[in-house]
């Protein structure tokens, strides 16, 4: 598991003090840990399927590039990824999964594949970045963990979720279908950050 959401916060008492209480989620996580788990469908649909879509190639060049892509994100771009709204950088990456899932059901080709896999490792290298700023921002201290925690657990949540749906879709319509399905899901999670009102984001978070 790469987190549980089963952690501790601290609420407010009437005397002004303050008791621990087990909680199963923090509130604070529960939108960008949506926009995780939207993510990791992209994630999930590449990890299962793009040996098979290559036609029984292992796909270690394509995830050697994936993983290069995604650490150059986070390594070149560390100063841009902590001042940009976070909002802004989890809808690039939703988008840019999507893109890149979609691609590789729009444009079965070599060209097509090496294409897809840069756009979604550019997309995975700003998301979780992103997510846990989202997660952790006007938190309490203390409560931080929690948040984490929260957000962390959607991975696993998006990855058993991905794994069964996108494995029958695959199973009865083809590999095609499963990439669409994966790409429509992930590029959808950027919907959790329209403004609730005509000029009101729902994030205005600079840190």
């Amino acid at each position: 598991m790469r987190g549980g959401a089963a952690a501790v916060r601290y609420v407010p008492r009437a005397a002004g003090r303050r008791e621990l209480t087990a909680v199963l989620y923090h509130p604070s996580a529960l939108r960008p840990g949506f926009a995780y788990l939207a993510s990791v469908w992209g994630y999930t649909a590449i990890s299962a399927f793009l040996p098979l879509h290559l036609g029984g190639d292992s796909g270690n060049l394509h995830f050697l590039v994936y993983g290069g892509v995604l650490i150059t994100i986070r390594l070149a771009g560390h100063r841009r990824l902590a001042t940009t709204a976070p909002s802004r950088l989890a809808v690039a990456s939703l988008l840019l999964t999507g893109a890149g899932t979609l691609l590789l059901a729009a444009w079965p080709s070599p060209a097509g594949s090496w294409c897809a896999i840069a756009l979604i490792g550019a997309g995975q290298g700003l998301g979780l970045p992103a997510f846990l700023r989202m997660a952790v921002h006007d938190v309490p201290a203390e409560e931080r963990g929690s948040a984490v925690a929260t957000t962390t657990a959607f991975f696993d949540v998006g990855f058993l979720s991905a794994a069964l749906s996108l494995g029958v879709l695959a199973d009865r319509f083809g590999l095609a279908a499963g990439f669409a399905a994966a790409g429509v899901v992930s590029a959808a999670g950027a919907l959790l950050f329209m403004p609730v009102r005509k000029g009101a984001p729902l994030d205005h978070s600079r840190r």
